[in-house]
């Protein structure tokens, strides 16, 4: 499976039940969910959906949602709902 232009693949080793990628970031997209005025730095895009396919050929169930700098201001709530949909669909899949 291609993300972002990198191809990945499954481990080639057993992931526990309950593996949790610990940190990541959703954005975008910009229209919809703006970056902040003041931000250092413009990432680009990183949607939920591909954190969902990403964590679905990795074979994670539960992540942790992380407010990024750029958006920090803003998103606080959406970080919440982000990770709240993310954990429910890898656990549906």
């Amino acid at each position: 499976m291609k993300i972002l232009g990198v191809t990945h693949t499954a481990p080639a080793f057993e992931v526990p039940r309950g593996a949790c990628d610990c940190h990541v970031h959703v954005f975008g997209p910009a229209e919809q969910f703006p970056f902040s005025a003041g931000r250092k730095y413009t990432p680009g895009p990183a949607s939920l959906e591909e954190l969902l396919a990403l964590h679905h050929v990795l074979g994670l169930e539960r992540v942790v949602s992380c407010i990024p700098r750029p958006m920090a201001r803003i998103i606080p709530a959406r970080s919440i709902r982000c990770a709240a949909w993310a954990h429910a669909r890898v656990a549906s899949a």
